[in-house]
């Protein structure tokens, strides 16, 4: 089922358009109708993370239809979702240093928590949506071993020369060099696992899984950047309250939300067959 398919059909699909679309009407006015400090800015970066809450929600709702924690799908949707819910944890408590206590952007803080604590739990949702399209059994032929290992040695010389080559080392501030290090590489792991779950889900299902899981790439990779921008312009104080970073957070959420919310037509398309 195509994406708008799904859009006109769900309601939860429904409910995150609309959330993203006025917030994609704030975000706009606030920076190109509006001086460079204004309200609406601080708006958007207090409410925006809602996509992600609207979205986490979602999924664990949904994944009730595939059975929660007694089926590897569902199990990957609650993983998948509490990933979304951890990184609305991230925005908020960054909100809550700047607007709450009125200091300067925190970095580290515990806002990273919620960022990093995202990656493990994005993983753990792959590992059984990979166990979920047999990928256990795609793995026992040496073409498919190959295809593994190319695929993360590619993505993860990619992510150096894209993103790491330019990181200078300072061990007077270790934790913000590895922070600054190991966002990229444990994305880099986790966009390769999509890949590989991608090409073998192609037989699951008829292939019904494969857009859907290609959906999910889609939305882990702009994550994947949204976090390399984030550091980047943190790194040369360029970060803005409301800024283009901020609006790529929440288009990833907003991918990852459709994402989660199209797997409920596959369980549905198959009660339906059935029946």
């Amino acid at each position: 089922m195509q994406v708008a398919q799904v859009i006109k059909k769900e309601i939860h699909a429904k409910i995150v358009v609309l959330i993203f679309i006025i917030f994609s009407t704030i975000w706009i006015y606030a920076n190109f109708f509006q001086p460079t400090e204004n309200i609406y800015r601080d708006i958007f970066t207090n409410i925006y993370g809602l996509i992600a809450l609207t979205g986490g929600i979602s999924g664990l709702l949904i994944s009730r239809k595939w059975g929660s924690f007694h089926s590897a799908i569902g199990k990957s949707m609650i993983f998948f979702s509490f990933g979304l819910l951890a990184q609305d944890f991230g925005q908020l408590s960054y909100n809550y240093y700047y607007y709450i206590l009125g200091t300067d952007l925190p970095y580290p803080s515990i806002g990273d928590l919620g960022y990093w604590g995202s990656i493990p739990l994005y993983l753990l949702g792959m590992y059984f949506l990979g166990k979920s399209v047999g990928m256990k059994a795609g793995f026992r032929s040496i073409k498919a071993k190959l295809f593994s290992i190319i695929t993360l040695i590619t993505v993860l010389v990619s992510t150096y020369f894209l993103f790491l080559q330019g990181i200078e080392i300072d061990f007077s501030q270790p934790l913000i060099f590895i922070l600054d290090a190991m966002y990229p590489v444990a994305q880099a792991i986790n966009v390769s696992a999509l890949i590989i779950v991608y090409v073998l889900s192609r037989k699951y299902m008829g292939g019904i899984m494969r857009p859907r899981v290609l959906l999910l790439i889609a939305a882990y990779t702009m994550q994947y950047i949204s976090d390399f921008t984030f550091l980047y312009q943190i790194g040369n104080e360029t970060w803005v309250v409301a800024g283009i970073n901020e609006y790529m957070y929440m288009f990833s959420y907003f991918l990852m939300s459709l994402g989660l919310i199209q797997l409920k037509t596959v369980s549905d398309n198959l009660r339906s067959n059935t029946d």
